[in-house]
């Protein structure tokens, strides 16, 4: 596995656990990819980290937080498809 395919992995694992109700294994998922994906410095891929971290969240202060560094990491990597629906959820709260 390369580097760029360590948030995408991440992802879909976080993902996989979320749609089966398993809210702690997805957040944890989302932290690790995370962390992961900071210390050997890649960036791709973390914005859809941040946020499934964000939706799965029940906290509307600590979601709206992970929201805002999601849309960070979305401006930076250029994924304008996901910048926009994390504007669409910044919006809505």
């Amino acid at each position: 596995m390369t580097t760029t395919q360590l948030g995408p992995s991440y992802y879909q694992a976080a993902c996989f656990y979320a749609k089966r109700g398993n809210q702690e294994r997805a957040n944890a998922l989302c932290d690790e990819g995370i962390q992961t994906l900071l210390e050997v410095n890649v960036t791709d891929g973390i914005e859809a980290l941040f946020f499934e971290k964000a939706i799965i969240q029940d906290d509307p202060q600590k979601q709206f937080e992970l929201l805002k560094q999601a849309d960070y990491y979305a401006k930076q990597n250029k994924n304008l498809p996901l910048k926009a629906l994390i504007r669409e959820k910044l919006t809505s709260n």
